[in-house]
């Protein structure tokens, strides 16, 4: 049960709940669980700009393949535009 104090101005439980309440331990488990989660953010963090330089770096193999082939065809080296 919450009261105020009148001289603080402060809201304060006249009796703590007890810490077997299954309120309380769900609250306690899910900090915990979001403890745990921002722990690993970095990590994941961390994954995905590898997998983003990596997806750039094919990106850019696939451009230079794709200017070779453009240009061996304007050279004739893959096909014979005498046929």
């Amino acid at each position: 049960m919450l009261t105020q104090d009148p001289g603080v101005g402060l809201w304060c439980f006249k009796k703590s709940p007890p810490a077997s309440d299954p309120v309380i331990q769900r609250a306690v488990q899910s900090a915990r669980k979001a403890s745990e989660n921002a722990f690993l953010v970095p990590r994941v963090d961390e994954q995905v700009n590898k997998a983003v330089a990596a997806a750039n770096r094919a990106a850019t193999a696939a451009r230079v393949a794709a200017i070779k082939a453009v240009q061996n065809r304007m050279d004739g080296k893959f096909c014979d535009l005498d046929v």
